[in-house]
C-alpha cells in the first residue's frame, strides 16, 4: 500500500477495505465500492478492471460526486467489454462513489493502477 498522501480513491469490497494508490487490492473482491477520491483537479486516473482499460479526468478531492461521475461516463464508455468480462456498476445511494459486481462471484481483477 502507499502513503495515504499518494491515494487516489478507496476500494471497499465485501470482505476487506484497501486504500489504493498505485498497487492492486489482495483478497477475494466479488465486489467492491470505488470511493473516497484523493486527487487533483485535471489529474489523469487510468486503471484496468478485468482487462478492460478505464481512465478518467479527476475533479479534485472537494468533488466526490464529480469524481464519480466521470468514472462512470468512463465505465459506460466500455459497457460492452465490461459487460463481456462480467461486470456490471451503478452509482451508490448517495452518488459519491460506484459499486462494482462480477456476474460468476470470482475475484474482481484491478490492475495497472496509474
Amino acid at each position: 500500500m502507499s502513503s495515504p498522501n499518494n491515494t487516489k480513491f478507496q476500494l471497499s469490497t465485501n470482505t476487506t477495505s484497501a486504500t489504493m494508490g498505485g498497487v492492486s487490492a489482495s483478497s477475494p473482491m466479488q465486489s467492491l465500492t470505488i470511493n473516497n477520491f484523493n486527487n487533483v483537479l485535471g489529474q489523469t486516473i487510468s486503471f484496468d478492471l478485468e482487462g478492460v482499460s478505464l481512465s478518467f479526468i479527476a475533479t479534485g478531492t472537494d468533488d466526490q460526486a464529480g469524481n464519480a461521475a466521470v468514472l462512470k461516463s468512463a465505465m459506460d464508455t466500455n459497457s460492452a467489454a465490461l459487460t463481456a468480462v462480467g461486470i456490471s456498476y451503478l452509482s451508490n445511494s448517495d452518488g459519491t462513489g460506484i459499486e462494482v459486481t462480477k456476474s460468476d462471484l470470482s475475484p474482481v481483477d484491478l490492475s495497472n493502477y496509474i
